[in-house]
């Protein structure tokens, strides 16, 4: 028997979650630092490659910029790592 869930993930940077809309807010970090209103998910967050190619990339430049790179990078990566 299989289950069909049908859903949207929208990635966003921290400093606009409060901008968002949605059921659940998940906080996928490894930082541990407390985020009101979400749920934290370490196992879930990028790697240190991709971390600090991404505030190396980033630094100083506005979230739009940066952004839609670092999780086409990031859900490319889970997507190979999770068919191997």
């Amino acid at each position: 028997m299989s289950t069909i869930t049908t859903g949207r993930i929208i990635t966003a940077s921290i400093s606009s979650i409060k901008k968002l809309t949605c059921d659940e807010i998940w906080q996928i970090t490894r930082s541990d630092k407390v985020i009101v209103g979400t749920k934290w998910v370490p196992e879930l967050a990028p790697g240190w490659d991709l971390f600090t190619n991404t505030c190396v990339t980033g630094k100083g430049k506005p979230p739009e910029e940066w952004w839609p790179l670092c999780t086409r990078t990031y859900c490319y990566r889970n997507v190979l790592i999770s068919s191997q």
